[in-house]
């Protein structure tokens, strides 16, 4: 398995930052059943994979959970 392969299986089963964006590209893909995640996960090419990890780098919450905090997220 390639390290992308890795990197994206996590991505399918949650938002690292702990607060989805309405216009996450796997906001869909992780309101299914776990099978039909993999299953999804196994459809897509290496280079597909690939473009959603890049999008998953540029995204808002990542730049607000490198800051230690996260504008986004609900109180708790």
């Amino acid at each position: 398995m390639h390290n992308e392969s890795k990197y994206f299986i996590g991505l399918i089963f949650g938002c690292p930052y702990n607060n989805e964006l309405e216009t996450c590209s796997l906001k869909e893909i992780r309101k299914m059943e776990i099978e039909d995640r993999i299953e999804s996960f196994q459809r897509l090419t290496i280079e597909e994979q690939r473009n959603i990890i890049e999008k998953h780098f540029k995204c808002p919450n990542q730049k607000a959970c490198n800051m230690g905090y996260n504008k986004n997220k609900k109180d708790e």
